[in-house]
């Protein structure tokens, strides 16, 4: 009897919970109505029936619902019946079934969120009650009724879910449809019908496909080709044309299927009106792709039925279905795509019919515009790649067609035909003549595009470049893969690679060649013969050789040299057999040097490489028959490098090579006349070649070259222009003038170079040096000029002793170097890179000259310099300018690495300097060096460090050139009286703010003082023994650190005074002062630094002329506003007048605050002085510990005394010293607590206002106003000093936890500063144990002051140091628990919150000390548990203290407080304060490890009445808190005496470990319910409590946790349970304010019904 009341009851309850939730299910939240579907669909694993039943009723008794309610109880409904459809019984499925019915035919509009919920359920039981559910809707499918929309969608969607299930029914159904379809005026429903039409034709295709396996084998297509006829025919003559898209593409998505059950009669006589119906809808806002769908299918029947019967249409098909192709086709356009693809399909169908129309139609279209040739090839290709037994019949044909479109010109349709090649080519159509054409069409459009190429095309240069790649990668996909094609590629090839009109596709034709060379059957390709009935002549290997040699000439274009020496390589034997040796060895190394000159190959090295290669393949061959055949071949092949003039110069070059291995002197003039040839036109670069060829002709055949050049002179340059009016000006004709003569003087420059000095020099003066010097004089244009000037170079250089071995002197050298140097004087405001190279080339001639003999005089010399120096060192700042006005200009290509200036201005500097050493070379003495050096000063000194860095670099290469050549003798100078001027013009640019500057001065320094040593008699081993030095300081100054400058330039300073001559001291100082006014800060600030150090250095030596020395500062220092140079200016000072000094520092203390520049330079001075710094400091501790720190006025502000403060300030200047370091040490323990004292005491207090008055002005208040002082933050202040106080002392580590205190500019109070304490004791422990006794010492005199923050801080660093057992000593720590222990009545709360955390620090001591004092410290802690004080944090500390004792403390002291500890923390469990939470239940978790005692029940007692806190705070808001429920749970869980609660806690409560709260509170509900039944009542009871907490979070896991233990209680528990409590107090949480909160509660009443 009880037993069935119990399951009333729990019915009872289930009723009331699952009525709740589907009216929750209308929640407002999201996540709370998808929690609650997944509430019920949970509820209904077990009870499927009791959920839909009460939906049904609910919504049957609220028949309003708003439609998201709805919506989301007829999802789950549907997900019900698609899930547990096996379960549902009769009842429910009759009772869904019409409730669906009826749901979805409520209302005749069409509202998808109610109506394809129900309509999924009737689908989902159809699949098993497929009767009754047919049976249902039948019910609403009358007879001369339209049906619902839905009635049809869910019919249709039913005959996919069961086919086996729905085909009985459709001849039936269709017969009742059949009558309706007249009368359907609506849209929606027409797509209804036609959708349900569809799906039974796709139902029945199906069912006929799988017979063998349905459930009645005797069913026939034919049974339903009747109705499916009625019904085809209305679609077809009526809704195909409606109006609305979406009923169009629903018909024809419905005829596919259809029109393949339709009778063959009905097919034949259908297909005439079908198909023009189908292509006029192309016309029409209709989706194409359903289009061409529907026709794919009818094509497909028609053409199973008959082929011919397509005949008839296949015109107007082939005529729409073409314009339905996409010539481009988009594939960011899926739909487009899809369709183009379909209509190829449907041409597949058509050409199984007629293909011979479709190839004459497909003929046709490639007579028309561009778009259509392209679709008439993208058919084609496509047929011959899918439809290949189809076309074979007409391949002919189709190649034909292609034949005919190789000439098109538009680059898209050429790679149409492309794509179609390739498919012939991959079928095997292409081989032999055949395919000769077409592999031809392949490599013509594989040449890079050109200018010319690109005028013959409307197309774009982007789309010709494409074309050109993808067939040249197109010809060697076919040479590698494709072998049947080999035969045809080899002659062809050969062919094209001679042909001048395909020398832009030699990259792809060599790399072909080369891949088909290195075949086994490359003898028979050689020699012609590949076994093809159609044999081609291979070409003359002089041929093959001369054009791969001429195209190397330009190896890097598209890297055609590597090809083409790979095919050099394999056709070696044919060359010449005797050169495979050979060229297995060279040409190897010359595509290594290809490779590894990936990015630039340099046009000299590879001229000289390939020159060289050719000249040993001559060599080796040596058969002058077989090189002059070689020379006529390359001499025919000329014309084919018209257009290509790097390749003709590599041709010139190489016939230039084979007629130095040659004596046939008539074949060497008709080498000359060719290379000659077309000399009006040749350009720049081919007069290069030109005279290269020349030159290397000159080598063997002087005697020839010249008489050629000269008969040129005066053939070419002498005639007149051809016009009749001869006084006109003719352009045209002065420009091939211009142009002979560039070539001609080019010539004769590598004339000079190459040919023998003995033959040349007895012609050259006369008959060749006064015409090109004429030339220099007549020339307008700059190129000429500078090629006549190059040429005089070369023709000065033959002229110089060590190649003029007749001795022949040059008669008027003086009067061509003027005209040399006279093309300096040309405009310097354009600098152009041509006019720049002009001027290098002057220089550099000029260089040369200028060593001929005889030397040059004097004032030849100065003049020659200055106007050189003047010139060059112009144009040097216009180029530095215009990179200025113009930085985008100024790439990292245009500028030389590291330099910052662009290569033809070092190149500039360059000449300049080679012409600067020739100079010096004519006298190397100290007259010539200091002539140079007057004339370089002014530019050393410029504003402009372009400039400054050029005239330094000059002096360097002037310096370096006197060094290496000067010689002593009896007669030389025994001293060098220039140095001490040009060091102190130098030093300031030692610290040049550009560091080229600075490179290049402190190069000069080093080499006057060797040249100073060399002349004081010293040998080069003196040199080097400063080197070394030398050199690693001038390494420091290439830097932009100053300290780093400074370090550098006083030990450059010393090196200079060890090394300077005594006599050059006063005139180095004097030189040195001018330094001090430099227009650079940085070089008067390093002028000054190496003034200070010589004074330091040297001060001794120049007693007579301290005053002179020290005005000169001072005058300067007057000016000067540079920082750094007045600081060196003072410490220059400071060394003249060290034995002086005067004791400042009351004075200095009266000085407003905050000090102004120089009084705190002033401090800073003094620091330097041991003595005095000492007693400074004592001073100042006398000062601060007898004056009161702050003065409160009107009871609430307080204000900083100034006389302390003066002093903190300057002691903040005076330990920047590192000179303060030794007192500091000393004074430790004093200045440390002074300033940790005072530091606290000024937090939050306001800055002095007033400053007294000095004596002699004392008035009646004895203030003064100090306006400045407002400024200060006499807190900061303090840390300030406090940090340069411990930085001097060495204490960097304290200094850093110094900092941590960051709010200084801002506190009002002392947390900020309380918290930077314990950092400060470790570091002081760490870093000056041995202060520790004098610390403490000094702060007792502060523990009892009057001044709150001045004990707060005692305590603070008592609390800390107490905590340092390592580093205290035990007298100290009885000295400071005592005083700790007496500062617990302080009535400040922060000094007792402090003394207990001290207290606390008992437990990292000694045993010994622990029992003797942990008593009382223990008592302290409990006492401070009940110390709440407003806003105190006196509790806290006490937990935190507890937590360190219990781990040291007797067992018996901790059992006997055990209960005690856990009734005072546990009003803390729900405070607010998330760490105060934590700390607590952590605490709890330590004393549960203390157990078998007098207070175990009592303690147990505690466990069972928190056990449900512990579990809810596991998923706490606060991450802390989770940490201390998981340790105490683990410390608890043993109290319990259950192994598996206690296994799983252990096992998965790790501190660092990611708990999955809800899975892991689901499996210890079910452990609880198994091993703790007799709890289960408490623990649910205790739980229902925290349903009002005051955290979300807290609510939902109560509510969560309840419905898991009472989900899972056994039966036998039940009773002792109020089912109906928990349930009440759960469906009140089902309202909770918080959506999570009631999604928990939702999920939790589901767990109560599934067990």
């Amino acid at each position: 009897m009880t037993s069935a009341m119990d399951v009333n009851a729990k019915n009872s309850s289930l009723q009331v919970v699952i009525g709740s939730l589907v009216e929750a299910a209308g929640d407002k939240n999201e996540t709370v109505r998808h929690a609650v579907s997944e509430s019920l669909k949970k509820i209904a694993r077990k009870h499927q029936n009791d959920i839909l039943d009460n939906i049904i009723c609910y919504c049957k008794r609220n028949s309003k619902l708003p439609l998201q309610h709805l919506s989301l109880l007829l999802k789950t409904i549907e997900n019900i019946c698609q899930e547990h459809l096996s379960n549902i019984n009769e009842v429910t499925v009759s009772n869904l079934i019409e409730f669906a019915m009826e749901e979805m035919t409520r209302n005749s509009d069409y509202i998808p969120e109610s109506q394809m919920p129900v309509s999924g359920v009737l689908v989902a039981l159809g699949k098993i009650h497929c009767n009754q559910v047919m049976e249902g809707i039948l019910k609403q499918f009358q007879p001369g009724v339209l049906p619902h929309y839905c009635i049809l969608h869910t019919m249709g969607n039913l005959a996919s879910a069961n086919v086996f299930g729905i085909v009985p029914f459709i001849k039936a159904t269709l017969g009742t449809m059949l009558p309706m379809l007249g009368m359907v005026r609506n849209d929606a429903l027409k797509q209804a019908f036609a959708f349900a039409l569809g799906r039974f034709g796709d139902a029945i295709l199906e069912y006929m496909a799988n017979i063998d396996t349905a459930p009645d084998n005797t069913v026939k297509k034919d049974s339903f080709s009747t109705e499916i006829s009625i019904a085809y025919d209305v679609l077809v003559s009526s809704w195909i044309n409606s109006r609305e898209p979406k009923v169009c593409e629903a018909v024809l998505q419905a005829l596919g299927p259809m029109f393949s059950i339709l009778e063959t009669d009905k097919v034949f006589e259908q297909l005439p009106r079908l198909i023009p119906i189908l292509l006029n809808l192309y016309r029409r806002n209709v989706d194409s792709y359903a289009i061409s769908q529907c026709l794919a299918a009818v094509l497909l029947v028609a053409v199973e039925h008959s082929k011919s019967c397509l005949e008839l249409h296949a015109d107007n098909l082939l005529n729409v279905l073409f314009e339905m192709v996409c010539p481009f086709p988009d594939y960011a356009q899926p739909a487009a795509v899809k369709n183009h693809y379909e209509v190829l399909r449907c041409f597949d169908r058509i050409a199984t019919a007629c293909v011979g129309k479709v190839l004459e139609f497909m003929i046709h279209q490639l007579k028309n515009g561009e778009r259509e040739k392209i679709k008439a090839l993208f058919v084609i290709s496509h047929l011959v790649n899918s439809s290949e037994n189809v076309i074979q019949s007409k391949i002919s044909d189709v190649i034909v067609i292609m034949k005919n479109l190789l000439s098109e010109s538009s680059g898209k349709v050429k790679k149409a035909v492309l794509k179609t090649i390739v498919a012939l080519a991959y079928k095997g159509h292409l081989n032999g003549e055949t395919g000769m054409e077409f592999i031809e069409y392949i490599v013509r459009n594989s040449r890079s595009s050109s200018t010319d190429q690109a005028a013959n095309y409307t197309d774009s240069e982007n789309v010709l470049e494409d074309l050109s790649h993808t067939c040249a990668s197109t010809l060697y996909l076919l040479t590698t893969t494709v072998s049947e094609v080999e035969g045809t590629l080899w002659p062809l090839l050969m062919k094209c690679y001679l042909l001048s009109e395909y020398t832009t596709a030699c990259t792809p034709i060599a790399r072909c060649l080369a891949h088909l060379s290195s075949k086994d059957c490359c003898e028979k390709m050689l020699s012609g013969g590949m076994g093809n009935e159609h044999t081609h002549k291979v070409p003359h290997s002089f041929s093959l050789f001369g054009r791969s040699l001429a195209l190397l000439g330009n190896p890097s274009q598209t890297k055609r040299g590597i090809y083409i020496l790979s095919f050099m390589k394999n056709i070696a034997k044919m060359i010449n057999p005797h050169l495979c040796p050979l060229w297995e060895q060279k040409i190897p190394d010359l595509i290594s040097y290809l490779k590894e000159s990936t990015f630039e190959i340099h046009d000299q090295v590879w001229d000289e490489l390939l020159l060289e290669f050719v000249s040993s393949t001559l060599t080796e061959v040596d058969e002058e028959k077989w090189t002059l055949e070689m020379g006529e071949q390359l001499k025919e092949q000329l014309t084919l490098y018209t257009s290509y003039p790097i390749e003709r110069g590599m041709a010139f070059k190489m016939l230039a090579v084979t007629t130095c291995h040659t004596t046939d002197k008539l074949y060497v003039g008709r080498v000359l006349d060719v290379i000659f040839t077309s000399l009006r036109q040749y350009s720049a670069s081919d007069s290069k070649h030109c005279s290269k060829a020349v030159g290397i002709c000159s080598r063997n055949h002087l005697s020839i070259v010249l008489p050629k050049l000269e008969g040129l002179r005066k053939e070419e340059l002498s005639r007149r222009s051809s016009r009749l009016l001869s006084f006109m000006k003719d352009i045209k004709h002065e420009g091939e003038q211009e142009r002979i003569r560039l070539t001609l003087l080019q010539c004769y420059g590598e004339v000079a170079l190459e040919a023998p000095s003995t033959e040349l020099m007895p012609r050259m003066e006369q008959n060749v040096l006064q015409w090109v010097v004429q030339q220099i004089q007549m020339s307008k244009d700059a190129s000429v000029t500078d090629a006549a000037l190059r040429a005089l170079g070369k023709i000065a250089e033959g002229f110089h002793p060590n190649r003029n071995s007749l001795q022949i002197m040059m008669q008027n050298r003086t009067e061509v170097l003027n005209v040399i140097i006279g093309q300096l004087n040309t405009d310097c405001v354009t600098l152009s890179p041509l006019h720049l190279m002009l001027m290098t080339t002057v220089l550099r001639v000029a260089a040369i000259f200028i060593k001929l003999p005889p030397a040059l005089a004097p004032q030849e010399r100065i003049s020659v310099l200055k106007h050189c120096f003047t010139k060059v060192y112009h144009v040097i700042l216009l180029d530095s300018k215009s990179v200025q006005r113009q930085p985008d200009t100024a790439s990292d290509e245009l500028l030389t690495e590291n330099s910052g200036i662009t290569p033809e201005i070092e190149d500039l500097q360059s000449a300049l300097g080679m012409l600067v050493q020739e100079m010096l070379l004519i006298s190397v003495c100290p007259s010539t060096l200091d002539e140079m050096f007057t004339l370089l000063e002014p530019w050393i000194s410029q504003k402009y460090a372009s400039q400054r860095t050029a005239a330094l670099d000059t002096l360097s290469t002037i310096l370096h050139c006197y060094i290496s050549n000067v010689r002593f003798g009896c007669e030389t100078p025994t001293k060098f009286s220039q140095t001490g001027i040009i060091l102190g013009r130098i030093a300031p640019r030692c610290t040049d703010p550009d560091l080229k500057v600075r490179q290049k001065a402190t190069d000069c320094v080093y080499l006057v003082l060797c040249l100073a040593a060399r002349y004081e008699g010293h040998s080069k081993d003196y040199e080097n023994e400063f080197t070394n030095h030398f050199n690693k300081v001038q390494n420091e100054l290439q830097t932009d650190d100053p300290q780093r400058l400074f370090k550098a330039t006083g030990d450059l300073a010393q090196i200079v005074c060890s090394k300077l001559p005594q006599f050059q001291v006063i005139p180095f100082t004097d030189s040195l002062l001018d330094g001090l006014m430099d227009a650079e800060p940085s070089s008067s600030s390093g002028a000054s630094v190496i003034l200070n150090v010589f004074l330091k250095i040297k001060g001794g030596e120049l007693y007579h002329q301290v005053n002179e020395i020290l005005n000169g500062i001072l005058k300067q220092l007057s000016n000067v506003h540079y920082v750094q140079t007045r600081n060196g200016g003072l410490r220059a000072i400071l060394a003249l007048a060290h034995h002086h000094p005067k004791s400042v520092v009351s004075a200095l203390l009266l000085q407003r605050l905050p000090y102004d520049l120089s009084v705190s330079e002033c401090w800073m001075v003094l620091a330097q002085d041991p003595v005095l710094s000492s007693d400074i400091i004592e001073q100042f501790l006398s000062i601060i510990s007898t004056t009161p720190l702050y003065e409160i006025q009107n009871d609430k502000v307080k204000i900083a005394a100034l006389l302390p403060l003066a002093a903190i300030s300057a002691m903040s200047n005076m330990f920047s010293i590192a000179s303060m370091n030794s007192i500091t040490v000393k004074k430790f323990p004093e200045l440390f607590s002074m300033f940790l004292v005072a530091m606290g005491c000024y937090v939050g207090i306001s800055p002095p206002i007033c400053v007294p008055q000095k004596p002699e002005n004392t008035n009646k208040y004895g203030i003064v106003p100090n306006r400045g002082a407002y400024k200060l933050n006499p807190a900061k202040v303090t840390q300030d000093a406090f940090k340069a106080f411990l930085l001097c002392s060495n204490c960097e580590l304290i200094a850093e936890a110094l900092l941590q205190c960051t709010h200084m500019d801002s506190g009002e109070n002392l947390t900020a500063f309380i918290k930077m304490i314990p950092g400060l004791v470790k570091k002081v422990c760490q870093c000056v144990p041995q202060s520790l006794p004098k610390l403490v010492g000094c702060f007792n005199q502060y523990g009892t002051s009057n001044y709150e923050p001045q004990r707060i801080t005692v305590a603070a660093f008592y609390a800390e140091l107490m905590a340092m057992r390592g580093s205290l000593q035990m007298v100290l720590m009885e000295s400071i628990m005592s005083n700790l222990l007496n500062c617990l009545a302080d009535p400040s709360p922060v000094v007792r919150q402090l003394c207990l955390k001290g207290l606390a620090s008992l437990s990292c001591w000694e045993q010994e000390q622990v029992n003797r004092h942990s008593e009382c410290v223990l008592s302290a802690l409990l006492q401070g548990l009940d110390d709440q004080e407003n806003g105190s944090k006196i509790p806290f500390e006490a937990m935190k203290g507890f937590i360190r004792m219990l781990k040291v403390a007797d067992d018996t002291q901790i059992e006997n407080i055990q209960v005690t500890i856990a009734l005072r923390i546990k009003p803390y469990f729900e405070k607010d304060d998330p760490e105060l939470r934590a700390t607590a239940i952590q605490i709890f978790g330590d004393i549960a490890r203390y157990g078998n005692k007098p207070s175990k029940t009592p303690f147990l007692e505690q466990i069972n009445g928190n056990l449900a806190c512990f579990f809810l705070h596991l998923n706490d808001d606060h991450e802390m808190v989770i940490k201390a429920c998981k340790y105490t749970l683990k410390q608890v869980c043993p109290w319990l005496q259950t192994e598996k609660l206690n296994s799983m806690c252990q096992e998965h409560l790790h501190n660092e470990s990611v708990l999955y709260y809800t899975n892991f509170i689901t499996a210890v509900s079910k452990i609880l319910v198994d091993d703790l039944k007799d709890l289960m009542p408490l623990l649910i009871m205790n739980t229902l409590s925290y349903l009002k907490s005051s955290w979300p979070r807290i609510r939902g896991n109560a509510a969560m946790l309840i419905g898991l233990l009472s989900g899972n209680l056994p039966l036998d528990l039940n009773n002792s349970i109020p089912l109906d409590t928990v349930c009440s107090r759960l469906l009140q949480s089902l309202k909770d304010e918080n959506q999570e909160v009631r999604a928990k509660a939702a999920e939790a009443l589901s767990s109560l019904f599934i067990s």
